[in-house]
């Protein structure tokens, strides 16, 4: 199943602060990210932390709750590595919560397309190994767009990019 949009420009203020507010509800500043010292541990082990902008989305190898997405991305941003503004890749993980009967699934999957669709994720992903591979991350490694996350990475690249 296959979902499309066009790519909008994208225009962003960048904003540094070294902390994110703190949660009012006591969880994780960064939900299943954890908390500074997690996300700043998420953002080492990838080999590249982006911005991007989805344009397309893929659900394949559905199978009960199971199924495999390709969010297809344009990089907005790098924070880290060597990818460059402008260019298009693709990012796999795997989904586990799919509703079992078929029209639940397609009404999910339709939700989810249509939540994502044009919207910026931050990525941190894993370079492929092999030519027309797909970048690879868990669900939780590409959150949505926050101007506090955005503040947090933008922080975090300019102190790399001063050593």
């Amino acid at each position: 199943m296959i979902f499309a949009i066009c790519l909008a420009s994208l225009s962003l203020p960048i904003m540094a602060s070294d902390k994110a507010a703190p949660s009012k509800d006591g969880r994780p500043k960064w939900g299943f990210l954890g908390d500074d010292a997690d996300l700043l541990g998420t953002v080492k082990e990838a080999d590249e932390a982006i911005l991007a902008c989805v344009y397309r989305i893929e659900f394949q190898h559905i199978q009960g709750p199971f199924a495999m997405v390709n969010l297809h991305v344009t990089v907005a941003r790098t924070f880290k590595g060597r990818l460059k503004p402008n260019e298009r890749i693709v990012i796999a993980f795997p989904i586990d919560t799919l509703p079992l009967d078929a029209e639940g699934r397609d009404k999910h999957l339709k939700a989810l397309s249509d939540a994502d669709l044009g919207n910026l994720r931050f990525c941190f992903i894993r370079r492929p190994e092999g030519v027309d591979k797909p970048y690879e991350a868990e669900w939780l490694e590409v959150p949505k767009f926050t101007s506090e996350m955005n503040d947090f990475m933008e922080a975090y690249h300019q102190r790399s990019n001063s050593k």
